[in-house]
């Protein structure tokens, strides 16, 4: 895979951060600038941004000898990020208040019009949880969530072909999620995107051992 021109080092840090979770990179293996440089296209600077990026998400380290090793992935390291992210988005749902709601609900209802017309459902449904995020007025919040954005939709990449037979289901848990926000009942929006979040780990945590193995073999 060869890296496209705009947008370089986002793309360089989602390839490799992908890799990563399936396993082409295993725990202990070092990265090395020079290779990933030639085998993306792309120049050393990115790949250098990259390995900041993934080290601030705990999935490299940079070593004192300059070396970068993964620090693995695994399905424990998915449920606790859910947990993570369940902790975060129920907790700004819970702090929304009525003037957001008002603002936030039609962008809502976007995301889930995007989710059903558009080949970009990654990135609406990413936009739709940030929106969720952004209820509570709480800037903190937002740049926790933000800090944890990039893996998310990285697992959400992964795992869409998996959960695409119940893409229907998918757009339905966010429309009834967005209803009980319009009528800001927030004790059923929470409850709702609670058992959302429980069903979307385990597509991953069941659905990435399902794409690891096909990469995998793939290589062999």
């Amino acid at each position: 895979m060869r890296i496209e021109k705009q947008t370089i080092s986002e793309q360089v840090v989602a390839t490799i951060r992908k890799q990563i979770f399936l396993q082409a990179y295993e725990q202990g293996d070092a990265l090395v600038e020079a290779e990933l440089s030639k085998q993306l296209g792309v120049s050393r600077g990115p790949i250098r941004e990259a390995f900041a990026k993934l080290e601030s998400e705990n999935l490299v380290t940079k070593r004192s000898n300059g070396r970068t090793i993964v620090n693995g992935f695994t399905e424990e390291d998915i449920r606790k990020l859910y947990d993570s992210r369940i902790l975060l988005e129920t907790h700004a749902l819970s702090q929304a208040n009525k003037n957001e709601v008002v603002e936030i609900v039609p962008r809502l209802r976007q995301c889930i019009y995007d989710m059903e017309v558009t080949t970009n459902e990654v990135e609406a449904d990413v936009r739709f949880h940030m929106l969720i995020m952004k209820l509570s007025g709480n800037k903190t919040l937002l740049q926790l969530w933000k800090s944890l954005e990039g893996i998310f939709a990285t697992l959400v990449d992964i795992t869409s072909d998996v959960s695409a037979p119940n893409h229907e289901r998918v757009v339905e848990r966010h429309r009834v999620i967005v209803d009980a926000i319009h009528e800001y009942d927030l004790a059923c929006a929470k409850q709702l995107l609670n058992e959302h979040l429980l069903e979307a780990m385990d597509y991953c945590t069941e659905g990435i051992e399902q794409i690891k193995e096909t990469y995998n073999n793939g290589k062999s």
